[in-house]
């Protein structure tokens, strides 16, 4: 073979020269403008800040609340939509609420400083508990969830944009970014900043730096924008791309109704879904179509119909026993063991001697009809049942305690049942903590499992499905693995056999669940009546219920039990249990004195 000529050589050695000062050059190029990338981001975000005339109020202590111009107000008074966005730090296993941004369709955006202000003011706490006025943003329930436990305040009207993108004519395209950068960057040419070491920095810090005040409002600000956009494509609607037009009102109202079935719905893939499809017509009209969720699958389910008929049930000498469900009655009159005795409201009367008859007025209860409204806000539409007093308590009770329960059933609406949720952790925890009795600890588990034996598991299903495809030492090391558990100097069949049909999980004899534990303690020293009273006073304080149905009491069961047991229709060991008469209330009240 003849050598490379001079030439040939000199022309591989100069390729490799040009190729190695290149990637040096490329090197060098990236690293410096790594570093310098996200000051450019910045000082975009700067530029955009100024050019869309973005106003910040910075609100750290209650006397900058005078700050906020009315014209922030008046914006939202008149547009009734604003953007809506927090940010948190995580700190042992917590994620308490930093800071939030509420921005209006003007672009004033308030900055709350919640590390630093613990009292929002009652402008902005009614802008946010205000149904009627829209909070957009993504993500935003889980921020609203935050915010109502970090404040107390129960924000409503709040809507994901990404229910909305679904529907949209470039729906495909939007899919990939759902994120409000990737929403921002395609329907508004607005590039955020999303670098890391801003969203995660320090917002509890004494002093917020201009690059974080400058994230933190663009959050806000651009959600408006975005759902206006959305629902402009979407439906034709007279909506500028930034702002509601002035005389707007005819555009908000259809944008309203349009929304409404996804208000404070959490998104999750699949609920975009239309079950059904109607027109909505505003002031006589265009029409316009709505597509209803399938269904909150992120959340409860509300009902479907009302939960009290208030239908009545009267003893054979006509006395009212109790209000009952349609469906009861309907049962009782089809077996023909009652009575139809008037249509409206529907009134049935036994044929037969009821086992008891209402004494006291804790039965006038259970004879009093009840509206079909959330208890905390009135709301007549979208609601759930409450369980009071939790059924991880309630079902160990006695069955005396047991039966008759409605009275810790009540209703209220989506939004106050999350709430309400958020605030009985709490209380479950203090419960945690003077019972002796853990939730969900590392060793307090019903199924303990043993990580060696699936080790074992493991190495006999590698074996059994791939042997021939492992490496000699890698098999070797899974052969001994399972050799060593058996005892055995050699791996056959019987012992691969043996290895596949382990069982790694037990019954942890030991183990007790909370509610039992909680139960348990407090039959032996103050009586299940006192654990009923604190959870309905826990209630009580932490929703402060509006609308609760006529003789709702505190007190309730004890006062039945006592008549019970004048009738002699309770066990006596059961009466004990409920009762602990040794023990007064107020001798339990501590327990939640201690919680806001």
């Amino acid at each position: 073979m003849a050598e490379p000529s001079f030439n040939s050589r000199n022309s591989f050695f100069l390729g490799a020269l040009v190729i190695g000062v290149t990637t040096v050059a490329s090197f060098v190029h990236l690293k410096y403008h790594g570093k310098q990338f996200f000051r450019i981001q910045s000082k975009k975000c700067k530029q955009l800040i100024h050019r869309k005339g973005l106003k910040i109020f910075m609100i750290e202590n209650s006397e900058d609340w005078v700050k906020i111009l009315p014209s922030f107000f008046r914006s939202v008074e008149k547009s009734k939509i604003v953007g809506l966005d927090c940010e948190w730090v995580s700190r042992d296993a917590k994620e308490p609420v930093a800071l939030m941004q509420i921005s209006s369709q003007s672009g004033e955006c308030v900055l709350v400083r919640f590390c630093k202000v613990k009292k929002i003011s009652p402008k902005i706490q009614e802008i946010l508990e205000n149904e009627e006025i829209l909070k957009v943003g993504v993500g935003i329930l889980g921020d609203a969830h935050r915010m109502g436990r970090e404040s107390g305040v129960s924000v409503r009207g709040c809507l994901d944009l990404r229910h909305l993108v679904f529907s949209h004519q470039n729906k495909e395209k939007l899919k990939k970014r759902m994120g409000l950068a990737g929403l921002s960057a395609e329907l508004l040419d607005i590039a955020l900043e999303k670098d890391f070491r801003i969203s995660c920095s320090d917002w509890e810090a004494p002093r917020l730096t201009n690059r974080q005040i400058d994230y933190a409002s663009l959050d806000a600000f651009v959600s408006v924008p975005i759902f206006c956009e959305l629902i402009k494509d979407l439906y034709q609607l007279s909506i500028k791309t930034r702002f509601f037009p002035v005389a707007a009102s005819e555009s908000w109202d259809i944008a309203r109704e349009i929304v409404k079935p996804y208000l404070d719905k959490h998104f999750k893939a699949g609920t975009y879904l239309a079950i059904e499809e109607k027109s909505i017509t505003i002031e006589n009209k265009v029409s316009y179509k709505v597509y209803p969720l399938k269904g909150d699958k992120n959340g409860f389910q509300p009902r479907k119909g009302p939960l009290y008929s208030n239908c009545y049930m009267e003893a054979p000498d006509g006395e009212i026993l109790c209000t009952c469900d349609s469906r009861k009655a309907a049962w009782y009159l089809s077996k023909g063991i009652a009575e139809q005795v008037k249509d409206d409201p529907l009134t049935i009367r036994l044929k037969f001697e009821p086992s008891g008859r209402p004494v006291g007025e804790c039965d006038k209860y259970y004879q009093t009809p009840k509206d079909n409204c959330c208890v905390v806000c009135g709301k007549g539409e979208s609601y759930v049942r409450k369980n009071v007093v939790p059924q991880e308590y309630r079902k160990h009770f006695p069955d005396v305690m047991k039966n008759h329960q409605s009275h810790d059933v009540l209703l209220l609406c989506v939004t106050c049942h999350k709430i309400s949720n958020s605030y009985d952790l709490a209380l479950r925890t203090r419960l945690a903590e003077e019972c002796d009795a853990p939730i969900g600890t590392e060793n307090n588990v019903r199924v303990t499992e043993d990580f060696l034996l699936k080790k074992v598991v493991s190495a006999a299903r590698a074996i059994k499905s791939a042997k021939d495809k492992i490496p000699a030492d890698r098999l070797s090391e899974l052969e001994a693995r399972i050799t060593e558990y058996y005892n055995v100097s050699f791996l056959n069949d019987d012992v691969l056999e043996k290895a596949l049909r382990i069982g790694t999980r037990s019954v942890n004899e030991a183990y007790q669940p909370h509610g039992l534990k909680v139960v348990s303690c407090y039959a032996e020293k103050y009586g299940l009546v006192n654990l009923e009273r604190l959870w309905r006073k826990h209630f009580i304080d932490s929703m402060e219920p509006k609308f609760l149905p006529p003789l709702w009491s505190l007190d309730h069961n004890k006062e039945r039990l006592d008549n019970r047991k004048a009738q002699n229709r309770v066990d006596p060991q059961d009466y004990v249990i409920a009762i602990a008469e040794s023990h007064t209330v107020s001798q339990i009240n501590h327990s939640v004195a201690e919680y806001p």
